[in-house]
């Protein structure tokens, strides 16, 4: 096992290149200039001597060095933090933690697969929106130069620690403080837009900072945790369209957003809940080209597998409303499946209707889409059908 941090760069610059994420020199010459172990001293990865799920294992340079940049160099996401931490708490000691990941570092091939899509110059400048960990701030540094790239963070601990680490690598960009959504209208307009953390929605003022012809690079995401990934090019209407495909992994969400509750809870049955049948059963969510589309249906609704004595049961409860639809795993040969819808949202019936529109279109998967965002709205076309995302 290699334990120097120069020819690990190398390797995973290969590995990435092997992936098809990394196609460019310029890229591959960003990559092996930028220390990735420098902004991961301390992550967490399963533990594989545990017997129960959600068990984690600190890794850090102190703990063990040649395993810890063994894993900071190779193509994949790594957890930063836990449920059962803050972000403020020096836990070196602590080996093992039963807790649920809150943010992530994203996987290094995915960064690199964004930026290479910003089809960027040396003459760019770069708005990047969120601070991360740090690492692509840095290889955005490396391909156009610090004084180019401008990065708005909102949460004052990251921007701080984030821009310490990226000064130790000889990189001086623009780190200000301010809603990621917002901009950072006072060095626009920019060559290219690059989200570190997922949204809902592509700010509006992401588009009125771009100039025409400008790309952005942004995963979209909702409460059900399904994202796609969204690469852009501005028009000179203040528009902006391009191709999307399905984002299988993790992608930190926006800050702003809020990770949401994961644990729903046991509906309030008051005597006013409905109870029907349904033609939709819980599983077909299964397919995240359709678990996107419902997410959206329902704006804000957390879909959850649950238990009610011993029984399987799904759960849709929207918490700002407090509606709420329960689907039992089960259904028998007499009465299918059936749907309980509680709170004043009926919130299945609005799935039913996102699968009923997504199977009339024949089930277009998300990779054959094209998204077009105006101020007005976001929307996906397949052909000649067309769904309307929330703005």
């Amino acid at each position: 096992m290699s334990t120097r941090p120069i020819p690990l760069r190398d390797r995973l610059a290969e590995e990435v290149a092997q992936s098809g994420d990394l196609r460019s020199p310029e890229w591959r010459v960003a990559m092996n200039a930028v220390p990735r172990h420098v902004f991961l001293p301390r992550f967490y990865v399963p533990d594989p001597s545990a017997r129960r799920d959600r068990y984690w294992r600190l890794m850090s340079r102190e703990l063990d060095r040649p395993t810890w940049l063994e894993h900071v160099y190779r193509d994949r996401a790594l957890v930063t933090e836990l449920d059962a931490e803050s972000p403020y708490t020096d836990n070196r000691l602590c080996r093992h933690q039963q807790a649920i990941p809150t943010r992530y570092a994203t996987r290094p091939g995915l960064v690199v697969h964004m930026l290479e899509s910003l089809n960027l110059e040396r003459e760019h400048t770069v708005l990047q929106a969120g601070v991360g960990c740090g690492y692509a701030t840095a290889l955005l540094c490396a391909r156009v130069g610090g004084q180019r790239v401008i990065t708005v963070e909102s949460d004052s601990f990251s921007r701080v620690r984030v821009k310490r680490l990226i000064n130790e690598t000889h990189y001086f960009p623009t780190v200000a403080p301010g809603d990621e959504r917002d901009g950072y209208r006072i060095r626009a307009p920019y060559d290219a837009v690059f989200a570190t953390t997922a949204v809902h929605a592509i700010p509006r003022s992401w588009l009125h900072q771009s100039r025409p012809g400008a790309r952005i690079a942004a995963a979209i995401t909702g409460s059900m945790d399904t994202a796609i990934l969204a690469l852009l090019t501005v028009h000179p209407d203040g528009t902006a369209s391009g191709p999307v495909r399905l984002l299988p992994e993790p992608m930190q969400r926006a800050r702003s957003h809020g990770p949401g509750s994961r644990f729903a809870p046991l509906p309030i049955l008051d005597g006013k809940q409905r109870d029907r049948p349904t033609t939709l059963h819980p599983t077909a969510l299964d397919d995240p080209n359709l678990r996107f589309l419902a997410q959206f249906a329902a704006p804000g609704a957390l879909l959850e597998f649950n238990s009610v004595v011993g029984e399987p049961v799904w759960v849709l409860w929207h918490p700002p409303s407090g509606s709420w639809a329960t689907v039992r795993a089960t259904s028998s040969v007499t009465s299918g499946t059936r749907v309980t819808e509680g709170g004043p949202i009926p919130l299945w019936s609005a799935l039913e209707r996102a699968n009923g529109a997504w199977r009339r279109a024949g089930r277009p998967p998300l990779h054959t889409m094209t998204l077009t965002v105006t101020p007005e709205a976001h929307e996906l076309h397949a052909g000649p059908v067309t769904w309307r995302l929330p703005n």
